[in-house]
């Protein structure tokens, strides 16, 4: 290992172990500069080694590797051959390196035997009935391909309808709990022990400030004597959550049974359904009108003229002055009672939830008194956002207490049902990011609430961030294709370009369901380039502030590239795959920016890092803890002034990309952003889904431009000067 600005120097040694070997060295070179070394004869014999000494001067972090060949001619046979040993180099931070190194080798995690871990089901509890299609397929040895294709063939209805949409979901949802399930078993502890304070038995947990596992208020924690592995089972309750433990509330018959500060128990953490029972109570509920899930050309009818025509007073000017936002607002205040779902269809950065925040001003005016409004997201923070936006025009008593408006995420809807709250109260149901929900989720608001007369609007984006699924079953069968995704390919009503619809665009003279924002006021040009003529048919237009997309431009850092490989790892028993020496590269450029001078100075607030792994993350604060603790990590949910992406894996060997993962990641940035990766891999150009490839569009332009810069890096990949002892230096 060599430090970053030090350099290094060695020297190897070649010596005859054959006595009477007589042999001439004829030449030294390396195998990524062949031809370019100077030559020198030299004997090498048993009592007359040769030494060749190198030096390494790179200074970019990363691993160099490079073989280097020594040739020879045997004096006695006439005959040349030729070893070669590898040569390999490692710059960066060795302090860093040790800090950040696997703390054990990574041990492939055995699927554990469910009665080793004590596990409740088998004594002390009473099973009941699970739903029939969480057992129905077992998972086995059998392939991903065959467990999707028997269960479809066993359980799912041939085509989705109105009448089998309920069943189809269903079958979803049980097999996506199976596997959550199985997930929430992996942290199941042994050997742990409970401390009691006041009326609350706290448990630590590790991993949990990392929510691994995530506990919340409400679940429940089983509890057994260790090594009495016939003894009752006792069900805690979480009422208090903390950073790393958390507080439990037990049966009295707890106490009795000899609680002390020393006894062990065996933990078991139950899946709390409450989530999913909820979902399947929407699935349940009559609501199946064709107009708002399976929606037609017939549905929609003709334009009218009062849409187009429409003149509006807008809340916010800004929305006046951008015509699709505009387009969108005065479509859905026209929209009549009864109408198909309308969809805002919103890539990055182009305002989609400004644009469902004035609708809904617009349909709360005065001259609507009638008018009650749903806002609903998949996410608290997604709700809170539209909430918050709509504070500042609306009271609160006017959102709540007179129930014009509610925004809630879109499970805890489902109280507004079960407290008795009547279908069709709420004319309007607005879902935002709709995109990253599953179909129940949505039915959740949708098929509790809606009736005949109520109207349906979706925002999001279904290039971006899906639904989380966490069943490679349920993947498999399109549980992460969200409702939005699902009525965008039915082309004959949302078609718009772009949208990766098949299907023929919408007749002339047909009411509008879609609209697209296409100004988008995130991203400078150059990172919006390749999103847009990739995933948005060239639509979209740069509108962002130039005070804010211009701030790096004529930086030290641009332009910047390099060819080094960055391997990665795995500890212990996780299966997530961190990369010290990009965690090492991440953390030089975090420092640049930071102490960069003049304008290039760029704070913690303003800078974000994306890596697609739980451990790289965790190695990446452990790394900036020190030099940047409030630089955002690991979320792709915010946009910063630059953003860096560590890839961990770039290779199409080892990763299964998601494309939309990828988009969401690139468009974050709003001036600069800087990929991490292992370019030898074949990186993100390597997979056919990925059409990253630098050999087109706009990606050709930037690589002519830097093409003597990326020629003049690879000549000297391996900066390394040769001498055999007491010659000239082969370079």
């Amino acid at each position: 290992m060599t430090q970053r600005w030090g350099g290094r120097t060695g020297v190897l040694v070649v010596k005859s172990l054959n006595p009477a070997m007589t042999t001439v060295l004829v030449k030294v070179e390396l195998t990524s500069s062949q031809g370019s070394n100077r030559r020198r004869l030299g004997k090498v014999t048993a009592s007359t080694p040769a030494s060749v000494k190198f030096k390494f001067n790179k200074r970019s972090i990363g691993r160099y590797e490079d073989r280097i060949e020594f040739t020879f001619e045997d004096k006695h046979l006439k005959k040349r051959f030729a070893i070669t040993r590898p040569l390999r180099v490692i710059v960066g931070n060795e302090t860093d390196h040790e800090a950040l190194k696997p703390t054990s080798p990574y041990v492939d995690p055995r699927s554990r035997n469910r009665a080793s871990r004590h596990e409740p089901s088998k004594v002390g509890v009473v099973l009941g009935v699970p739903p029939p299609s969480l057992h129905a397929v077992k998972y086995g040895p059998v392939s991903l391909k065959q467990q999707i294709d028997d269960i479809q063939r066993m359980f799912l209805p041939p085509d989705l309808t109105s009448v089998t949409y309920a069943r189809h979901f269903k079958h979803l949802l049980w097999i996506e709990e199976y596997r959550m399930a199985s997930d929430i078993q992996r942290y199941d502890m042994s050997d742990t022990t409970l401390n009691k304070q006041n009326v609350f038995y706290y448990l630590a947990i590790p991993g949990l400030a990392e929510k691994r596992p995530s506990v919340l208020v409400g679940d429940r924690i089983l509890f057994q004597r260790q090594n009495m592995p016939t003894s009752k089972w006792y069900e805690g309750h979480v009422h208090v959550v903390r950073q790393r433990e958390v507080g439990l509330c037990f049966h009295t018959s707890f106490t009795a049974v000899g609680w002390s500060k020393t006894q062990k128990y065996n933990v078991c953490f139950q899946l709390n359904r409450i989530v999913l029972r909820r979902q399947h109570e929407a699935l349940d509920s009559p609501f199946n009108q064709e107009r708002v899930f399976f929606p037609t050309p017939q549905h929609i009818g003709k334009a009218g003229p009062q849409a187009s025509t429409r003149r509006i007073a807008f809340c916010n000017p800004l929305i006046g002055a951008n015509p699709r936002q505009a387009e969108a607002v005065k479509e859905i205040a026209s929209l009549k009672p009864g109408s198909v779902p309308f969809i805002v269809f919103g890539p990055p950065g182009t305002g989609k939830t400004v644009t469902v925040v004035e609708a809904i001003r617009q349909l709360l005016l005065p001259k609507n008194p009638n008018i009650r409004i749903l806002a609903c997201a998949p996410s608290n923070s997604a709700a809170d956002l539209i909430a918050e936006r709509l504070s500042s025009a609306l009271s609160p008593t006017e959102m709540l207490r007179i129930s014009r408006l509610l925004s809630r995420r879109c499970i805890a809807s489902s109280m507004l049902s079960g407290v008795g709250m009547p279908r069709g109260h709420f004319s309007w149901i607005f879902v935002d990011e709709a995109g990253q929900a599953t179909e129940p989720e949505v039915c959740v608001p949708v098929k509790t609430l809606s009736d005949h007369k109520t109207n349906l609007v979706l925002s999001g984006d279904p290039k971006q961030l899906g639904p989380v699924v966490m069943s490679s079953v349920a993947r498999g069968l399109g549980f992460d294709k969200s409702w939005l995704e699902r009525l965008m390919a039915r082309g004959d009503v949302y078609g718009v370009p772009g949208s990766g619809s098949d299907a023929p665009t919408p007749a002339p003279g047909q009411a509008k369901a879609v609209v697209k924002l296409t100004r988008n006021f995130r991203s400078h040009l150059a990172i919006l380039s390749f999103p847009n003529e990739r995933f948005y048919g060239g639509d979209l237009e740069a509108y962002a502030s130039a005070a804010t997309t211009d701030t790096y431009l004529n930086s030290p850092l641009l332009p910047r590239a390099a060819t080094r490989k960055f391997p990665d790892d795995r500890e212990a028993s996780s299966p997530s795959f961190f990369n010290v020496d990009e965690v090492l590269q991440v953390k030089s450029y975090v420092q640049q920016l930071k102490n960069a001078r003049g304008n290039f100075k760029t704070a913690d607030g303003d800078i974000g890092v994306i890596a697609p792994y739980h451990a790289q993350c965790q190695k990446l604060r452990i790394a900036l803890r020190s030099v940047a603790d409030s630089v955002k990590v690991g979320s792709v949910e915010g946009e910063r002034k630059a953003i860096i992406i560590s890839t961990v894996r770039s290779s199409k060997e080892f990763v299964n990309f998601d494309l939309r993962h990828t988009l969401v990641a690139v468009t974050r940035a709003k001036a600069l952003l800087i990929i991490v990766g292992n370019p030898h891999n074949g990186g993100w150009i390597g997979s056919p889904d990925i059409p990253w490839d630098p050999q087109e569009g706009y990606g050709a332009r930037v690589r002519r431009e830097a093409e003597a810069e990326i020629d003049e890096l690879a000549r000297r990949v391996m900066e390394v000067s040769m001498d055999a002892s007491g010659e000239e230096d082969v370079n």
